[in-house]
């Protein structure tokens, strides 16, 4: 009798395999909740005194007119809120 029967290498390749599998999950699980949480990190900090620094920035330099951003229709009815002077 041999032993090392046959079937108990199968057994034990599957229970490796198992385990091989569950830390590569919860590798990759660790790294989406650290990577979720630098995002976090960096929106908070972002927060604090970014709105600021971008309407600074917005004002600085004219928004160009673009296919995505287009100059509304000319509307006559539409008071605009400024005196026209006419000559």
């Amino acid at each position: 009798m041999r032993r090392f029967p046959m079937f108990v290498a199968p057994l034990v390749g599957i229970v490796v395999l198992y385990f091989v599998l569950k830390l590569l999950f919860v590798v990759a699980f660790g790294a989406a909740v650290l990577g979720l949480g630098a995002m976090a990190f960096r929106g908070l900090r972002r927060h604090r005194y970014g709105h600021m620094r971008v309407a600074y920035l917005r004002q600085q330099q004219p928004t160009p007119i673009g296919p995505y951003r287009s100059e509304p229709a000319f509307n006559w009815m539409e008071p605009k809120g400024r005196i026209v002077e006419i000559i």
